[in-house]
């Protein structure tokens, strides 16, 4: 099975790229690619930025592309604000316009997993749960969601890595995932 595993942050120290390797590292023999936000520069969306006289960002095709090729997503997502990266929405924003792969079905009905992290006591949970309600529509067929809250109480600066409490919920979790496809 391939997988397309990608974190929504550009930013690279992010938390989310962090529990997004702890999950790949679950996967086993599974074949996956690794992207995050900061591998697609996409100008901001503006219907004045498209049509037959400009050219489709590459950007957001490349991504359209990864999810085509893939049998299964696992997406890793910071909370900004209550809700998702601006920049994913933007992402997300350019795929639905393309004609050929986006149709407004970006995750073109794909098995997804969808995680978020944060400092805070919640998780990321009102970003997961507004992610929750409309991807969906944008095509993705969730199997399964984890929130991982008070990260830097379960992050070991030595290793690098979670804690074994987290990466048990973790592994858990892709085996579940995987087990749902």
């Amino acid at each position: 099975m391939k997988v397309f595993a990608f974190c929504a942050s550009n930013s690279s120290k992010s938390i989310n790229k962090v529990l997004l390797k702890e999950c790949v590292a679950h996967l086993n023999d599974n074949d996956f690619t690794f992207k995050t936000m900061a591998d697609f520069d996409l100008p901001v969306f503006s219907q004045d930025l498209e049509g037959d006289d400009q050219p489709y960002p590459a950007a957001a095709l490349e991504f359209l592309q990864h999810v085509q090729d893939s049998d299964a997503i696992i997406l890793a997502t910071p909370e900004h604000n209550s809700s998702m990266p601006a920049a994913f929405k933007n992402l997300v924003d350019w795929c639905s316009r393309y004609p050929e792969l986006g149709k407004n079905k970006v995750f073109h009905n794909k098995p997804l997993c969808l995680l978020s992290t944060s400092p805070g006591k919640r998780g990321g949970m009102n970003n997961l749960e507004h992610l929750t309600s409309i991807m969906p529509w944008w095509g993705a067929d969730i199997k399964n969601t984890l929130s991982v809250p008070s990260y830097y109480e379960h992050f070991d600066k030595d290793s690098g890595r979670l804690d074994e409490e987290i990466s048990a919920k973790v592994k858990a979790l892709v085996a579940e995932f995987l087990e749902s496809i």
